[in-house]
């Protein structure tokens, strides 16, 4: 794919509490070419976490619980 960005293809996990801004920013990866294998909050990292996956990059809210 000649136009592929730098994270075409690559795993994210998107960890952000605030559900509008979690869709919105989602939606954007997504059109980026990432794979998300997860979009949700703190809780919901730390459960996949346990399961030993591991994504190539980790977008976490800086401010979560504070929206």
């Amino acid at each position: 794919m000649p136009n592929a960005g730098p994270l075409q293809g690559g795993s994210v996990w998107y960890v952000e509490d605030d559900p509008a801004t979690r869709d919105a920013t989602g939606a954007l990866l997504q059109r980026w070419g990432c794979q998300l294998p997860f979009i949700g909050g703190p809780e919901g990292a730390l459960a996949k976490a346990a399961t030993g996956n591991a994504p190539q990059l980790v977008l976490l809210d800086v401010h979560l619980g504070q929206h």
